[in-house]
C-alpha cells in the first residue's frame, strides 16, 4: 500500500500543468485530461522494486467512487479493490481539506470553510 500511495499520481507528470492548474471551472478538456492519469500509471510503475499488483490497483482505482461516479472505469461497490477504496477515501479527504485553485479548504475541526 505504501508504494502505491507514494506513486498514485505519478501519471500527472505527463499532463500539461496548464490543464491541471487552470484557475477556472473544470471543462471537458480538463476533466478528460485528468481522467487519463490513472491509465498512464501502470507502465510508470513497471520496474519499481517492491511494486505489487495491490499498489498498481491503488493507483488505477483511487479516483473510483463506491457509488460508481468515479473514473476511469466507473467501478462500483466491491468491484473497487480494498486498496483502491482506502486510497479513494484519503484522496477525497485530501482534496476537500486543502486550498484549491478556485476554492477555500473545508475545515474538519469547525465543519465549515
Amino acid at each position: 500500500m505504501g508504494i502505491g500511495a507514494l506513486l498514485h499520481d505519478v501519471g500527472k507528470m505527463k499532463i500539461s500543468p496548464q490543464i491541471i492548474k487552470k484557475p477556472d471551472n473544470l471543462n471537458e478538456k480538463r476533466v478528460g485530461g485528468n481522467k487519463k492519469t490513472p491509465d498512464l500509471q501502470p507502465g510508470d510503475h513497471g520496474a519499481i522494486p517492491g511494486d505489487t499488483e495491490q499498489s498498481k490497483q491503488l493507483a488505477l482505482q483511487h479516483h473510483e467512487r463506491y457509488n460508481g461516479s468515479g473514473y476511469p472505469f466507473g467501478l462500483k461497490g466491491d468491484a473497487i479493490g480494498l486498496f483502491g477504496q482506502i486510497a479513494g477515501i484519503i484522496d477525497f479527504y485530501s482534496a476537500v481539506t486543502r486550498t484549491g485553485i478556485t476554492r477555500r479548504p473545508f475545515n474538519p475541526m469547525r465543519g465549515s470553510k
